[in-house]
């Protein structure tokens, strides 16, 4: 399982692009990069891979 996530408790109109950014930076990114290490190890793991 790949989950991580940030929250930003507060609303819309009071939420800055730096807010955003910030909660982007860990949700999206540390998913992708999880997602991008896992799938380097899983692709070597099998000679014909559904993966790529």
């Amino acid at each position: 399982m790949n989950n991580a996530g940030r929250t930003l408790n507060k609303p819309i109109t009071e939420t800055t692009a730096e807010d955003w950014d910030a909660v982007m930076a860990v949700n999206a990114r540390g998913s992708f990069l999880c997602a991008r290490e896992a799938f380097r190890v899983m692709k070597g793991a099998y000679r014909y891979s559904t993966w790529c």
